[in-house]
């Protein structure tokens, strides 16, 4: 890319793929950030 900056959109396709799985995740039961001050076990 030569330095240049290619398109305002780049980093949207990153972006929904990442909340894509990341809903996916939390869809199945993934893991819940615990409270502030608490140890989770996994």
């Amino acid at each position: 890319m030569n330095g240049h900056y290619p398109a305002p959109g780049i980093a949207l396709g990153p972006a929904l793929t990442f909340g894509y799985i990341a809903g996916r995740h939390l869809a199945e039961g993934g893991v819940v950030a615990p409270a502030a001050g608490v140890l989770a076990t996994v």
